[in-house]
């Protein structure tokens, strides 16, 4: 509770861009922190919770072409639920990062052990023979990761303004769903005008309509 009671105090406070990253830095360092201190067991078991809120989401189970991002190890666990939608015969596409444009390309994914390589910013990726480009227009639900969200929606991710940029070519009326711990959930979070909101959020306890 204290540690939420200073990031908000301390959001009372900000005047300038500066500020605003000062205090982004402060909050990233603290959900990472926070993150690599859980044991691999534990991220499963939440991981596990999570899934189970997601398969019960109309948006979900309506939707047959899905973005979802391949989670790294401290992240909510995105590989079983990634295989299970192959199985269920839902289009699965996968991030692919354009570091020229700061963008991320969608690329259809067909098969999780055979078509995924660690890329150099150590994010799973299919590997360039694999790569099938997905249009945008043809989504139905993105799966997003971030280090830590409030209520209302608003995203800290890593910095890199990846998934901002690339949110600005999706219809807003596209489903925007963010899986995150309990943990990751703060009162509230510095943001600038081109960061942009997640319309729902999933953690082990509850899923968050955002308002």
């Amino acid at each position: 509770m204290k540690r939420k009671k200073s990031i908000i105090m301390g959001m009372k406070n900000l005047e300038t861009h500066s500020d605003i990253e000062t205090l982004k830095k402060q909050i990233r360092s603290r959900m990472l922190y926070h993150r690599r201190q859980s044991g691999v067991k534990e991220i499963l078991s939440r991981s596990r919770a999570i899934r189970s809120h997601l398969e019960t989401l109309e948006e979900f189970q309506q939707a047959r072409r899905i973005v979802f991002y391949v989670s790294l190890p401290k992240e909510v666990d995105t590989h079983e639920i990634i295989q299970d939608c192959l199985r269920m015969g839902k289009q699965v596409a996968v991030p692919v990062t354009d570091s020229w444009d700061r963008n991320l390309i969608l690329s259809e994914l067909k098969d999780f052990q055979a078509e995924l390589t660690r890329s150099t910013y150590g994010v799973m990726e299919p590997k360039p023979e694999f790569y099938r480009y997905f249009e945008a227009k043809d989504i139905d639900l993105v799966i997003m990761p971030g280090v830590a969200f409030d209520r209302k929606g608003h995203r800290l991710g890593f910095g890199g303004g990846y998934y901002d940029n690339f949110l600005k070519k999706l219809s807003s009326n596209i489903p925007r769903i963010a899986l995150a711990f309990d943990f990751q959930i703060v009162d509230g979070l510095p943001r600038d005008i081109w960061d942009k909101k997640v319309h729902k959020i999933i953690t082990e306890s509850e899923i968050i309509t955002c308002g």
